[in-house]
């Protein structure tokens, strides 16, 4: 069972319910949350910028390396691409 949801935009969550589980030593749900932040790891490597996905940008060497907030909008904020590396130093930490 996975915790994703799409109404849920932010890894924080799932995230802290590990870091949670990880406290109390409570192994069912360490095993579901980090299952959980593994796919959410997976998805938000979708978002990344690539060559290929900036085919149609006007200087795409500008834009290759920043985080999409969705896979169908070309444009990036900094406060998106803040989360996602937040949550990336915070989950190898944990």
């Amino acid at each position: 069972m996975t915790v994703l949801s799409r109404s849920c935009p932010l890894p924080f969550p799932a995230r802290a319910a590990y870091q949670l589980a990880l406290k109390v030593g409570d192994p069912q749900r360490i095993e579901r949350y980090c299952d959980a932040c593994n796919e959410i790891a997976s998805a938000t490597l979708r978002l990344c910028n690539t060559a290929e996905s900036m085919y149609s940008a006007a200087h795409p060497e500008r834009a290759i390396g920043g985080i999409r907030s969705k896979l169908t909008r070309q444009w990036f904020r900094v406060d998106t691409i803040q989360h996602v590396a937040s949550f990336y130093l915070k989950l190898v930490a944990t």
